[in-house]
């Protein structure tokens, strides 16, 4: 937010330690300035916003800001910045806080911006890679039921041949047996016979 002219919005990005703004513990890194006073600073640009803020030391200035929970105010008393932080009240600081720069809020609105569409790859990839495995694991339960359902098959097909062949084991015994006994009664009935005719021949 350097230089005249430029418009957006003033973004605290650092708190000078042991200055009002840090001492108050309502102000915090990331918060926007809204108001100095009663005048509003969305369309004022950095230097103009300085003036406003900077003032008699030991007189007060009441500033909005808007954080993470909404609206807040705060009332500050000016004090004298140290001679090493004279830098941030020409670049955009009260001695007791700084606003983001024009350079750093552009670069932090891009990285903002790379981050949530980061974010939102990540989420798609994620989301891909969730249906992906809900695909699988349905294949896989397919792929068991499947098994399932031909081991139920073996097993019937299995239980039905061994009817089969207890019934042909029984089968060939039975036969085996009446041509035991067939073999038996025609031995039996030849003897017989043979016996009938000598008897006839003498």
């Amino acid at each position: 937010m350097e230089g005249h002219g430029y418009i957006a919005p003033c973004i605290v990005d650092n708190l000078v330690q042991g200055s009002p703004a840090e001492l108050c513990g309502k102000i915090n890194v990331g918060d926007f300035l809204v108001n100095v006073g009663e005048e509003a600073v969305e369309f004022l640009a950095t230097d103009e916003i300085v003036d406003m803020i900077v003032g008699p030391v030991g007189s007060d200035v009441t500033l909005t800001f808007e954080g993470a929970d909404g609206l807040y105010e705060v009332t500050l008393t000016r004090t004298a910045p140290p001679a090493e932080d004279s830098a941030s009240v020409s670049s955009g600081g009260s001695g007791s806080f700084s606003v983001m720069s024009q350079q750093s809020f552009v670069q932090m609105r891009r990285s903002l911006v790379k981050a949530r569409k980061l974010n939102q790859e990540q989420s798609t990839l994620i989301e891909t890679l969730q249906n992906q495995l809900q695909d699988s694991e349905r294949q896989t339960l397919d792929l068991r039921n499947q098994l399932s359902s031909q081991k139920d098959l073996f097993e019937t097909w299995k239980a039905e041949i061994g009817s089969d062949m207890k019934t042909l084991q029984i089968e060939r015994d039975d036969l085996a047996r009446q041509l035991e006994e067939s073999e038996k009664d025609l031995h039996e009935t030849g003897v017989g016979g043979f016996c009938f005719v000598n008897s006839l021949a003498r």
